[in-house]
């Protein structure tokens, strides 16, 4: 559970940190990073090693073929935007809107998380070492959703209390 939410803090941290305008919040953007990172390669190891009981009663089946999913699938759609912007030139419209040229997203997902995903998803299948991991990300994949669709709904409250007299 510490190493889910270490990772979850580091992800979305690192993302406030180097894309988010300057505001009086960013020294507290970059501390909580700081210590989300340096917690989670202090301590993880240990933290992920005390998940391999719980990873040995998942179905591994389900929970590897799960990650290995998540892995693949996300990574699949996020080349294909990057490989779309690369040979158009046009930037895709979530990052026009929000007026950046990179999308710190995909250098995340794509050079740690997803590539994470599959490597706990394929320990779980073939019983390796690797499946420590699974546990901790079978629960930040549901915390990174949540957090998704949390920004969604709170977008959408904001365009309907604007839109309102």
């Amino acid at each position: 559970m510490v190493v889910a939410g270490l990772l979850y803090l580091v992800y979305n941290y690192a993302i406030f940190a180097f894309s988010v305008a300057m505001n009086p919040l960013t020294v507290m953007y970059i501390a909580i990073l700081g210590l989300a990172l340096w917690g989670l390669l202090l301590s993880g190891r240990a933290a992920v090693a005390g998940t391999e009981d719980l990873a040995d009663r998942l179905n591994r089946r389900a929970a590897g073929g799960l990650l290995v999913a998540v892995g693949l699938s996300f990574s699949l759609l996020w080349l294909g935007q990057i490989i779309a912007t690369s040979t158009t030139g046009i930037l895709p419209p979530d990052l026009v809107k929000a007026g950046i040229s990179a999308n710190p997203v995909y250098a995340l997902d794509l050079a740690f998380f997803l590539p994470l995903c599959a490597l706990a998803g394929v320990g779980l299948l073939r019983r390796t070492s690797a499946a420590a991991f699974a546990f901790p990300l079978l629960i930040w994949v549901p915390l990174m959703g949540a957090g998704v669709v949390g920004g969604f709904a709170l977008m959408a409250a904001r365009a309907i209390r604007l839109a309102c007299p």
